[in-house]
Formats: structure tokens, sequence, C-alpha cells
């Protein structure tokens, strides 16, 4: 979650039912996002002691054709996927998947898997700039999480391919702590303090840029969840900088944009892809014209294009987002990321994270990610023990699979469910 969120607090373990509202008190945004995560969670409880891992609404139509998308309701781990009445999707013409790859039939005995991916992503009034009210003159006040669905389809080997689709789960792991204090060789010297240093409350973001093993993967970090984000509403190139016109430079000056940081540039496209956001350092700030000038040509060679006008830029809801990772605290590289290590690294302010993967010598997933809470009123932090990511989750079921593109195999291509509302088989949709 990439919101401006105080801290995340939902812990089944303690089985709450629900969280209740005392007179003349203060509601912090993190009681009010612990009663959706509980209703959230029994939500999905519920879909799934029903349905199991996969269950079709009764009203789902039966009847496709090819990779056509009919209408009807799926629920996969307890999410509710729909596909609306009058709604007419395709694989190639999908509200979650922009230009997915072109189908093409290579006439051997490759199977087709045609499968659904299924998970949630975080929509701010950049995406969607109907959740602004024009009453608050620009201001934004909450964002929605949003279930995402994408048809896909995958090779595999043979008849007797299998159903296993999607990629595995992330294998990444993470610690965090604060350094102990420490008394100093000199007896005339002050110790050096332990615990949390910052004199700010935080919510700290570990997150994975790009994937891949130990030691190659690489991160960034953010003090506020990565919540300072700007739309672009231009972009324009000029030799060896970039330099982008932005809706708005911050909520204040704390959260705004300034030389020296690191910011990740992206858009629909690339999220949706699941492909790394674009890295660069900004040089020059404008703030009179909101312009933001940074220290490379975007996109780099061989990266997807941003949009070539504003209009197509504001389609794909182009924008920046915040890092706070510097070379005075952390070693990074020339994008301004750092890698990841199984020995302590420095954060900041005492803050010490590590990483890890399980199974040893397996990998991180593009977009992983961690949040922990650092209080200054007892130089705390919550403290992580080789923790899996808290997203991205991604939920797969399996649909059809094809002998060839558009002729169903008749070993395997059959899903429907069981008869009767609950079923823990994959369903037609």
């Amino acid at each position: 979650m990439v919101g401006d969120f105080t801290r995340l607090n939902l812990d089944p373990r303690r089985r709450y039912s629900g969280v209740l509202w005392q007179q003349a008190r203060v509601l912090l945004d993190s009681d009010w996002n612990e009663q959706v995560a509980i209703v959230t969670r029994w939500l999905r409880m519920l879909a799934l002691d029903t349905f199991g891992p996969v269950g079709v609404s009764l009203s789902t139509p039966e009847a496709l054709t090819d990779l056509s998308i009919g209408a009807g309701r799926l629920y996969v781990d307890g999410w509710l996927v729909e596909h609306f009445p009058g709604e007419d999707f395709t694989y190639l013409r999908q509200p979650f998947l922009p230009a997915p790859p072109a189908l093409s039939d290579r006439g051997d005995s490759l199977v087709y898997l045609v499968y659904l991916d299924v998970w949630q992503r975080e929509v701010t009034s950049i995406e969607d700039p109907s959740l602004l009210d024009p009453a608050l003159g620009g201001g934004d006040s909450t964002i929605r999480s949003q279930t995402v669905w994408q048809v896909k389809v995958q090779q595999g080997e043979g008849a007797q391919g299998g159903m296993n689709v999607g990629a595995p789960p992330s294998a990444g792991r993470l610690w965090s702590d604060v350094a102990p204090a420490q008394a100093p060789d000199d007896p005339d010297a002050i110790a050096t303090p332990g615990g949390y240093l910052g004199a700010e409350n935080r919510l700290y973001r570990i997150e994975i840029h790009g994937g891949g093993p130990l030691g190659s993967a690489r991160f960034k970090w953010s003090r506020d969840n990565g919540s300072t984000v700007a739309a672009i509403t231009d972009l324009r190139v000029s030799g060896h900088r970039t330099t982008i016109t932005v809706a708005r430079s911050g909520r204040d000056p704390m959260h705004g944009i300034h030389i020296g940081d690191w910011i990740s540039v992206t858009d629909d496209h690339r999220e949706l892809q699941e492909e790394p956001a674009e890295m660069a350092q900004v040089v020059g700030v404008e703030e009179s014209n909101l312009r933001i000038i940074l220290d490379r040509a975007l996109p780099t060679c061989g990266g997807r294009a941003f949009g070539a006008t504003p209009a197509e830029l504001a389609a794909r809801h182009a924008r920046i987002q915040r890092w706070d990772q510097a070379a005075a605290t952390s070693a990074i590289d020339g994008d301004g990321l750092i890698a990841t290590q199984a020995r302590p690294i420095d954060l900041e302010d005492g803050i010490r994270i590590r990483f890890a993967t399980d199974p040893p010598g397996d990998a991180f997933r593009h977009g992983d990610y961690w949040l922990f809470a650092a209080r200054a009123a007892d130089a705390s932090i919550k403290t992580l023990e080789g923790v899996p990511p808290c997203g991205v989750q991604h939920c797969y079921v399996p649909l059809a699979a094809l002998t060839r593109l558009g002729e169903p195999d008749p070993l395997v291509s059959d899903c429907r469910p069981a008869p009767g509302p609950a079923s823990s088989r994959a369903g037609r949709w």
C-alpha cells in the first residue's frame, strides 16, 4: 500500500472482530484501516470456507468461445472478480492488461494454458481523478484498494503439461531492528544511544526493484510509505536531461520534491505489466511552473514509452514517486538503488535491515515490499523477523488448456466446477 498511513495494525491472532470509536476521541487512520482490514479478511475467509480456492457463481454463463471473456463472477482465494454484463472484453482487449502479448500458435506439441491472475493494488486520485472532491481545491482524502484481474496465457510442454500456472511466490525475507546502545572505549566520552534515533513518527517502506536472487536484487526505501507521488502532465527530453511538469509539487515542503532526491517514473502500463519504473535523480526544480529536471533521458534504452503527448500521459496516469535513500546514508548505485545483502544494512537513525531468501538461492519478485513503523516517543520500531513480503500477492486459477490456440484440448480443457455452490476446482469464466 502506498497511502500516507501512520501504521497498519491487523493481526488476526488477536481475534478482533471490529473497531469501536469512543466519543470525543481522535480518529486515527490506523483505526479506520484496521476496521476495513478486519471486514475484508472476514469476507475473504467466508468465501474461502464456502467455495474453496476457486468458486464460480451459479449465474455465470458456461459457454465461451476461443479467448473471449464472458460476464460473471468468480471467487479466487476469497477475492471477488467481476465481469459485468455489457462489458465487451477479450484477451486482447482487457481492462487491466494493456497491450497483452500477441497470441501465436507454434504448431507443435505445446499446450497453451489460459489462466487468471488476480491481485490487489491501491488507486489514488492520480490513477482515478474522480476520487477528488472539487470542494477541497485539489487536495485528496482517501484512496481505494482495487481487485485487478488479468487473463494470461503460458505454454506448457505436452498434453500432460498440467495446470500449474503463474509465477511462484516470492522467496524474499526481511529482518528489521535497531542498533543497540554502545558504551564508548573512552570513559570520558558520551555513550552511543540505541534504538530509533529519529525525531519523527514514520512508516518505512522497503521495496524490491526488478527482482532477482540475493545480492543481485536491488531495493529502494521511503520514510512515508512511498506516498509522495505526483501526476505528470508533460515530459520532454533534451539531450541527456528530462524535464517533467507535474500537477502539484507536494502536500507541503516536507512531502515535496527537492534537488538530490531519487524518484521513480512509471504509469499504468508499466505497473500492470509488472515492469520496473525508471529511476532518476532530481538535478533541478522550478517551483513556479512545477517543473522537475532529471539527470537522464527517459525512458532509457529499451524501456516502455510513457506517452508522446499530455493526453497520452494523462490516459496512462504517468506519475513520479519520491524515495529517500541517499548516498550519504547508503551505498547506492547509479540508479539510486541498494543491493540486497545478508549482512545488516544501515538505513538511518539507528535502523538496520537485512535480507534472505527461503529457500536459499531462490529469488525476490519485482514489487515485493515490507512495511514497519518507527515511533519517536519510545525510540522503537516494529521488529520484523525474517518475514515474507506484505505484497504484492498474486492469486492464480487455470481456466483452460488449448492444444492449438482456439481449439480446446479434450483431455484438460474442461475446468467447470462440480455441481453445487461450493467448489475448490477451477471454473470456466
